[in-house]
């Protein structure tokens, strides 16, 4: 029994001391180099996301144009339909005449 408690003591130890010596080495040796390496590299992945995003822009812009260009005209052409304008004439004339109906009757004292 005492040497099954001194082998299990002496795995349990080594254990923790090879684990304690490489966090050791990692925090002195490593771990500031692969943090200069990563900002690095984070760096890089920016500049490259930041060119592919210009270059799809600049290839993309003509197409945009295009169809904002070609969406305004249909807005426009869909408003100014000639029966839109045919109607909107008459509105504004039947306003226009009642108004001055009403007008002249109060003018000339007559009832309404």
């Amino acid at each position: 029994m005492y040497m099954i408690t001194t082998v299990i003591a002496t795995a349990l130890l080594s254990s923790t001391l090879t684990l304690g010596l490489a966090y050791f080495l990692y925090q002195r040796r490593f771990r500031n180099g692969f943090e200069v390496r990563l900002y690095e590299l984070s760096d890089e992945l920016k500049d490259k996301v930041r060119q592919g995003v210009i270059e799809a822009g600049i290839e993309l812009l003509p197409k945009y144009r295009a169809e904002v260009r070609e969406g305004f005209k249909e807005a426009i052409g869909d408003t100014v339909k000639s029966n839109i304008i045919e109607k909107t004439a008459k509105s504004m004339a039947d306003i226009g005449g009642t108004l001055m109906d009403t007008s002249l009757k109060t003018f000339f004292g007559t009832k309404l």
